[in-house]
């Protein structure tokens, strides 16, 4: 435990006015992607480029059907055959022609959960989500017609999120946080304020779905923090604290009365607290696309972690191999997330959003660009025909705003706002190869191991 700290309320707004002012040093408006030496075949190789740029015109392309293997084809054929030509799953817009509006909660109430009070450091710190707030307001992208920014909204109470968790886990959280807080493990730490941030974020996280089911907004982006897929019934995990997705689909079965839920989850790392909490239940599919967490935290999250019991089927972990980047996960996308949304058919589409699968991430082993998050946001808004939200997790660098503002780009349909170019070396993009081999063996793999809940 640490001593009680006395970081009061009324030091938000000098904390929030110190960041903006060194906002600057980062030359936001004037950013320049640093070009590595093409001859250089001595660099890093764990950034692998896409071979070729993609368009927003050839993310609707549903990927090679007569690929799939024959019990894969097996499991979908009888709705494949319902829909008539499976190419309309890539084509439904008609949800988003009715609404196409975005909001974007936030609020910066979270910046009273930070390490610095207790003395440490955390890359889960308040910077990265101010960055990527300050980004887009300086910016002018909460000035967009088609975007709107909320900030005032309320904490979840402690029913709902008992909807998920223990109450013999809030009473620890509260009881450690009442006597000033301190480092917890496993990469979290928790500070006097942290327990009432917890349940911001996840009142951030029901304002997003509350615009959407509404029918103001197509979609809804809640900027908030601490992340939450780590996080268990009762344990805390990896910079999480309470399961914000999580408790967001309980909230949605009990009061909307939302029969089946998808959790897609893309931050680099397994949404392992997410599966565990709906390892046994059909009514919440959980997908968790991460590095192979062989050598990568969590650990957990196999390809053959398929769920149990009456969830056997419903749990559905892909594995990316080392120096992924945006082909590869076009390539989920078109041929695996795109027959979930077939055979399993939610009513509600929960995103986990984590950027650290961007190259630029401090010891990451993925390769995303900008490039690749407008693609996961414009495959979205081609192929989504329910309600979606999408919930920050995981981006612990300086672009989150950046790839923010390339993610709902996508979604509203428009070009890509920061095109990253000669990012990789010429080494580096023939290794793309054999990585586009090695995602194409995992599906393969998965294919045969799951028939997606049938």
């Amino acid at each position: 435990m640490v001593k009680k700290s006395n970081f009061k309320k009324d030091n938000i707004k000098k904390l929030n006015d110190f960041v903006a002012s060194k906002f600057d040093d980062h030359d936001y408006e004037s950013i320049e992607m640093e070009d590595l030496d093409i001859n250089d075949e001595h660099v890093l190789t764990t950034n692998i480029s896409l071979a070729d740029q993609y368009h927003h015109q050839s993310s609707s392309k549903c990927g090679n059907n007569g690929s799939t293997s024959k019990n894969l084809a097996e499991t979908f054929q009888k709705k494949i055959n319902s829909v008539g030509d499976d190419n309309k799953i890539c084509s439904n817009e008609s949800f988003l022609e009715k609404i196409p509006k975005i909001a974007i909660v936030y609020d910066e109430y979270h910046s009273t959960h930070t390490s610095s009070l207790l003395g440490i450091e955390s890359p889960e710190n308040p910077q990265r989500l101010f960055e990527a707030y300050w980004y887009l307001k300086k910016n002018r992208v909460f000035e967009d017609k088609m975007i709107d920014l909320f900030n005032d909204f309320e904490k979840a109470n402690e029913k709902d999120i008992m909807l998920v968790h223990s109450k013999t886990y809030l009473d620890f959280l509260k009881s450690y946080a009442s006597k000033g807080g301190g480092f917890l493990g496993d990469s979290t730490y928790i500070t006097e304020s942290s327990y009432n941030v917890a349940l911001k974020a996840v009142g951030g996280s029901i304002k997003a779905a509350e615009l959407v089911i509404e029918g103001s907004y197509y979609s809804s982006f809640a900027l908030v923090r601490p992340p939450g897929h780590h996080a268990g019934v009762d344990k805390y995990s990896g910079f999480c604290l309470l399961n914000n997705g999580a408790i967001l689909a309980r909230y949605l079965q009990k009061y909307h009365k939302y029969k089946k839920i998808l959790i897609l989850d893309w931050d680099a790392h397994s949404g392992n607290g997410t599966m565990d909490i709906f390892y046994q239940d059909p009514t919440v599919m959980t997908v968790s696309i991460h590095h192979d967490p062989r050598n990568y935290y969590p650990r957990t999250g196999f390809s053959d972690q398929l769920g149990d019991g009456k969830g056997k089927g419903y749990t559905l972990n892909i594995e990316m191999a080392k120096g992924a980047g945006d082909k590869d996960y076009q390539l989920v996308f078109n041929e695996i997330i795109s027959h979930v949304l077939i055979t399993y058919s939610p009513d509600f589409i929960i995103c986990c959003c984590g950027f650290d699968g961007y190259y630029k991430e401090k010891n990451n082993k993925l390769n995303m660009t900008s490039e690749g998050y407008y693609e996961i946001g414009y495959w979205l808004k081609s192929n989504s025909s329910v309600p979606f939200v999408v919930l920050l997790e995981g981006g612990y660098h300086k672009y989150n705003g950046q790839l923010c503002h390339s993610f709902i780009s996508g979604i509203l349909g428009r070009k890509n706002p920061f095109i990253e170019k000669n990012i990789f070396s010429q080494y580096e993009k023939n290794m793309q190869k054999n990585i586009y081999i090695d995602t194409q063996k995992n599906l393969s793999k998965l294919k045969k191991l799951t028939s997606f809940g049938k």
